[in-house]
Formats: structure tokens, sequence, C-alpha cells
């Protein structure tokens, strides 16, 4: 009946009895005292729920981004693998056809072209 009621998990007794006070399963129980026991363990125990959860999410969110940092690094791993063999393909090619290869770190004054 309570969560029918949209009783929140963390509300108080005072804020949520006009909620409930006309439903005839509130008027079922005889007393007084034992609707407000009621009342709070239902609190309780969906506050706690609602812990769990969010616990939960938090954990499963977590998980989540491990593995997207992990899948990233398998990418990051193949684009490097991908430039070096690049770079061997190019350096096996100029070889085979005789021609030089330039380091730009070798010439000190040109930046913007090979030696």
């Amino acid at each position: 009946m309570l969560k029918e009621r949209g009783v929140a998990p963390f509300s108080k007794w005072d804020k949520e009895l006009p909620k409930i006070v006309f439903d005839p399963r509130f008027k079922a129980i005889p007393s007084h005292s034992a609707r407000r026991a009621l009342f709070e363990h239902y609190v309780r125990t969906r506050a706690e729920e609602e812990r769990k959860e969010k616990r939960a999410a938090q954990r499963a969110a977590v998980e989540g981004f491990k593995q997207l940092l992990e899948e990233a690094k398998e990418v990051w791993r193949s684009c490097v693998l991908l430039k070096i063999l690049i770079a061997t393909l190019i350096i096996k090619h100029l070889r085979a056809n005789g021609e030089r290869i330039h380091d730009l770190r070798s010439c000190p004054g040109k930046k913007e072209s090979f030696c």
C-alpha cells in the first residue's frame, strides 16, 4: 500500500501521512503506534534497497568504464602497431628502390623538408 501511494523511502511520517490516512488498509491496522511502526519499517527497508541498487549501479558503471579503457588500450596499441608497420613498409620500399632514407633529426636547420 505504501509503495502504491508513492511513499518516498527517505521521507518522514508527518509528511507522508496525508497520502495514506484515508486508505482502508491503513485504517485496518488497529493502533496508531502499530501503523507508525509499519511505516518506519517500510521506510528503512526501502531506503536500504535503494542504497543497494545505487551501489550496484555504481559498480556496473565502474566496470563499464574499466572495460571501455581496456578497449581503448587495444585500439591504441593497434594504432601504434599500424604506424610501425607502415613505417617499416616505407623503409623497405625506399631501400628496395635504392633511395636514401633521410632523418629530420640529422638536419638541424631544416624542419619542413628532408635533407
